[in-house]
């Protein structure tokens, strides 16, 4: 779901997409991938989740879905083959308004997303039990960008949506460990994919978090370099980040863990998209 134009919105799932992205490629394969994927441009207010239409709701049908579901779709002209970029978004293919949507097979919903679908419960209470119930963070956030969580009905641009569950779900986990045992030492993890080097420094400390992004010179949105970061106590955030989504990503991921061990921890973190160096030029 975009969300240029907002209240209106274009309706951006793809039309074909037989593969999603996955860390064990490389940026030239997912952006092959992402250039054979045909996006749709009709456009819906947010508040057409409240009363649907066909194309909608098959989209609608489709998020639901815990597994891929067949389509045949047919467009009001052929998509133009092309490629764009831009500082914030995924690489984009050929798009074109559709004309008309057919689900060619049976979506195997999950019956806690069914449920959740149809008791009009709020967003995070909603959010909370599907991620209890086993239904993932990808997952969620679809229901909750084509209007099917909440007591109000309203479309939610996709990139709005995947920021609301991480922080949405961080919120509870930050509730369920404040009050649990530190981390018995100091742990350090490392990892690089797609140019990028991250860090996770926890340490025996009461709950807090804060995350450092280094953007190195030469890099794609930052040519002469940049340093940000933005961080937290035991309450949580007050406000939007300062470093947006990956901010609450970069939360959620590290809180899973420490729900996972029953343990509270502090921690500085970091990502320095296109760094060549250790992670201790954060200057930790």
């Amino acid at each position: 779901m975009g969300r240029h134009g907002y209240p209106v919105v274009p309706l951006a799932p793809t039309a074909e997409k037989p593969q999603q992205p996955s860390l064990g490629m490389d940026l030239g394969e997912i952006i092959s991938l992402r250039a054979s994927a045909v996006r749709s441009e009709s456009r819906v207010g947010v508040r057409g989740a409240e009363r649907p239409g066909k194309l909608l709701k098959s989209f609608q049908e489709i998020a639901m879905s815990s597994t891929p579901v067949g389509t045949e779709v047919s467009f009001l002209k052929p998509p133009k083959p092309k490629l764009s970029f831009d500082g914030v978004a995924a690489p984009s293919g050929p798009s074109g308004e559709i004309k008309s949507l057919e689900i060619t097979t049976n979506p195997a919903i999950p019956r806690k997303v069914d449920e959740a679908v149809e008791v009009r419960a709020g967003a995070s209470v909603a959010v909370g039990e599907l991620y209890s119930a086993g239904v993932g963070v990808d997952h969620i956030s679809r229901l909750l960008s084509l209007g099917l969580l909440g007591k109000e009905r309203k479309l939610v641009p996709t990139r709005w949506s995947l920021i609301a569950s991480d922080d949405m779900l961080g919120k509870a986990m930050i509730e369920s460990i404040v009050d649990a045992p530190l981390i018995g030492g100091y742990l350090l993890y490392s990892r690089e994919a797609l140019g990028n080097h991250f860090a996770i420094l926890l340490t025996p400390r009461p709950y807090s978090f804060e995350l450092v992004e280094i953007w190195m010179p030469g890099s794609a949105w930052a040519p002469v370099g940049w340093i940000g970061s933005d961080k937290e106590g035991n309450t949580g955030k007050k406000g939007y980040s300062l470093l947006a989504g990956g901010y609450y990503a970069a939360r959620l991921a590290v809180l899973e863990y420490l729900a996972q061990v029953g343990r509270q921890a502090s921690w500085p973190s970091g990502r320095s998209p296109g760094a060549t160096g250790h992670l201790w030029e954060f200057g930790w």
